[in-house]
């Protein structure tokens, strides 16, 4: 008998209709990662950091590079002074520095331009 009853059960089951009163939609915008918040985030934690490796670096720094150092130093000038020396080769390669320079930091824009760009054309 409770076999017949579990089978009975089993068809009244199958026989049950469902019915959607309503067709799920998709959210406006992504629940998680909040980009803009990261974005912050990340750019508040690269200047401290930054900030802080070249406040670190300079405290920990003792080279002499000037007579101002020696003076700090020492507290006394220095008897002489060997000056700086600028060749071609210098002014060479100081100019290839900021050719890199410049370019580095014209591609960057580009690049944020465009990203810009193709993440406000993709909400549209």
């Amino acid at each position: 008998m409770s076999v017949q009853r579990a089978g009975n059960l089993e068809e009244e089951e199958l026989a049950e209709r469902y019915v959607v009163t309503r067709y799920p939609s998709l959210p406006y915008k992504p629940a998680f990662p909040n980009r803009p918040l990261f974005i912050l985030i990340g750019i508040f934690l690269g200047l401290t950091i930054g900030i802080f490796v070249g406040i670190a670096s300079e405290a920990l720094d003792n080279t002499i590079r000037s007579t101002r150092d020696i003076r700090t130093l020492l507290g006394m000038p220095p008897i002489a002074a060997i000056p700086e020396i600028h060749t071609t080769d210098d002014a060479i390669t100081a100019r290839k520095s900021r050719t890199i320079y410049a370019a580095s930091i014209g591609l960057i824009v580009v690049a944020a331009t465009a990203y810009a760009l193709i993440q406000r054309s993709s909400m549209i």
